[in-house]
């Protein structure tokens, strides 16, 4: 008699747990929302985005005005398994843009950050397989023009170095 009842209390355990996950992925599905299964993956991601921005150097000559969460870490719209977490970095400086660009990414150079692309004023660079950087000198976007610290660093300094950090699970290569 008494294993009858541990049995009927496991089964109705077992279907309140069953019934919570489908409810919960199909509730992912109609939301376009991250499954359950892929939030560890997100959290893994948005842990080495904070890692990553704590590592970021600030060399003499540079100071942080601000810096915006691009949102929740996300999985790619493509579907090809890649997880994304990320943040906008303006850094302000007295040196002109070229100079301010140059010992900027020596900094980075110095901290293992290898360049990936360059194309003019805009540099891309990496460190590891997951962490990505894009380096601007020129023409804040409209997110940034919006942020009321930004507006503000404009009156100090003349020229801003804008930073996009990403950290991509499994890999930038193939995301």
């Amino acid at each position: 008699m008494e294993g009858k009842i541990y049995y009927k209390i496991g089964l109705l355990f077992a279907l309140m747990v069953g019934s919570l996950c489908i409810g919960w992925t199909f509730c992912a599905w109609i939301l376009q929302a991250p499954y359950p299964w892929e939030w560890i993956i997100l959290y893994r991601a948005q842990a080495g985005l904070e890692r990553a921005l704590r590592d970021l150097p600030l060399p003499e000559g540079f100071e942080i005005v601000t810096v915006i969460d691009s949102g929740s870490p996300e999985k790619g719209e493509e579907g090809g398994g890649c997880y994304y977490a990320g943040v906008y970095i303006v850094l302000g400086t007295m040196f002109a843009p070229e100079e301010a660009m140059s010992r900027y990414v020596l900094a980075l150079e110095a901290q293992g950050w290898y360049l990936v692309d360059s194309e003019g004023w805009e540099w891309s660079m990496a460190r590891s397989e997951q962490e990505e950087i894009t380096i601007r000198a020129q023409g804040p976007g409209p997110i940034i023009e919006m942020e009321p610290s930004y507006k503000q660093a404009r009156e100090r300094f003349p020229a801003f170095i804008y930073i996009t950090l990403r950290y991509i699970l499994p890999g930038v290569k193939g995301c």
